[in-house]
């Protein structure tokens, strides 16, 4: 029991030691996305955030970030996307079009894209076909 304890202890102190203005991988095909609740699968279009309350989400499209992002901008410290070269400031990463982004936003980064984060949020609260009659 008393092994347990500390056990636990130590697994609570490592996560108050994790560096939250950082980047994290996700459990690929494990973590849902915290706007869509689809699993996090593919890296290419992978995006995370850390709220101020130092919780971190996970996305599995930029359009599911920016959608929350526009939410909740005052909730957020910290936000990723992810790109060829790793994990890069939404602000300053480029996105080209791509219709078989996991939620269909249309988008992939890409340092030679052709757009901003800008566009992907516009795309993201535009209003979508929904298949309805």
């Amino acid at each position: 029991m008393l092994a347990m304890r500390c056990l636990a202890l130590c697994m609570l102190l490592l996560a108050a030691c994790e560096d939250l203005s950082e980047p994290a991988e996700p459990v690929w095909n494990k973590q849902p996305c915290a706007h869509c609740h689809m699993l996090v699968s593919d890296p290419r279009y992978a995006a995370q955030l850390v709220t101020r309350s130092r919780q971190r989400l996970y996305f599995d499209d930029p359009g599911c970030l920016a959608a929350y992002l526009h939410a909740h901008a005052s909730q957020v410290a910290h936000a990723w996307v992810y790109g060829a070269s790793g994990w890069l400031r939404p602000e300053s990463a480029r996105f080209r079009a791509d219709q078989s982004s996991p939620m269909g936003y249309g988008f992939l980064t890409d340092p030679s894209g052709e757009h901003d984060f800008a566009a992907v949020t516009r795309a993201a609260l535009a209003p979508r076909d929904r298949g309805a009659p």
